[in-house]
């Protein structure tokens, strides 16, 4: 359990650093900028499921 929530954390930090060299490099409104940011969104949101099914 604690693996996967570690896993999880190091993917979402990977993709955070990735979409801010990309904002800082392409801008913010970058089509690949924007694809990083909504890849982050999914890690997170998939790091959210996994919480709240465990609590249950």
């Amino acid at each position: 359990m604690l693996y996967t929530k570690s896993k999880h954390s190091h993917s979402i930090e990977e993709k955070r650093q990735e979409m801010m060299k990309l904002a800082n490099v392409l801008g913010y409104t970058s089509p690949d900028t924007i694809k990083a940011s909504q890849e982050l969104d999914r890690l997170m949101n998939n790091k959210q499921s996994l919480i709240l099914a465990l609590k249950k």
